[in-house]
């Protein structure tokens, strides 16, 4: 995420859609919710890091890379 966001954030859900990507990661379309740990202050605005086991999910398990994505707060 980005350093905008408040710490008041972590542990608020986000809805997570790979949009695709420009390289070998897959899971274009997939949809995933997750939980907000903390916001990165360090981190490119726009920036999202996921655990290993919601990357898998939203790229039907390809190696590490990049993707376009979609979230919203839910």
């Amino acid at each position: 995420m980005h350093h905008q966001y408040k710490a008041s954030e972590c542990g608020r859900q986000i809805q997570v859609t790979n949009k695709g990507s420009h390289s070998h990661v897959g899971g274009k379309g997939n949809t995933i919710t997750v939980t907000v740990q903390d916001t990165c202050a360090s981190c490119d605005e726009g920036h999202v890091d996921f655990s290993h086991a919601a990357w898998e999910a939203l790229t039907d398990g390809s190696p590490h890379g990049q993707i376009e994505l979609e979230w919203t707060w839910l």
